[in-house]
């Protein structure tokens, strides 16, 4: 089993979470990370903070960056995939889904008092709540936003 962690240099490891060894690092970012995700053992999804806010996803293999997704205005705070959805939260008030495949925005949420922290699912992933701190819930169908 693996382990990704994001630090403040900008780089991310992959780790052997059975013996602690690392096993790759992935340090093209100039900014932060604040931001981990590994829907797959293939795939390590990273996000940045505030100077560079953005996106990308490396191919474990190789250690390449596959896609790189620009489009938030503040810092990333949440990942998540379903299927070759890729949903990201950001301190600038907006949920966005990506394609995974293309790289394309699919769409952009907005409507948050704060920044959506929190993400839930219905059973099917269809459905998608997002949570911010002043507790306000917006509930999102994620193929047509």
């Amino acid at each position: 089993s693996f382990l990704v962690t994001g630090n403040a240099d900008g780089t991310a490891r992959l780790w052997n979470a059975e013996n602690g060894v690392k096993l790759k690092e992935f340090p093209e970012h100039s900014d932060r990370i604040t931001a981990v995700l590994m829907p797959k053992d293939s795939t390590v999804i990273t996000g940045t903070g505030d100077d560079m806010h953005t996106i990308r996803v490396w191919d474990v293999a190789s250690g390449s960056c596959s896609h790189k997704f620009d489009g938030h205005t503040r810092g990333i705070i949440r990942l998540e995939t379903i299927g070759n959805r890729l949903i990201s939260g950001s301190y600038d008030q907006t949920v966005r889904i990506w394609d995974l495949v293309t790289g394309n925005e699919l769409h952009r949420l907005e409507g948050h008092a704060r920044y959506p922290s929190i993400f839930g699912f219905n059973d099917n992933k269809t459905l998608m709540a997002a949570a911010c701190s002043t507790g306000d819930i917006k509930i999102w169908r994620i193929e047509d936003g």
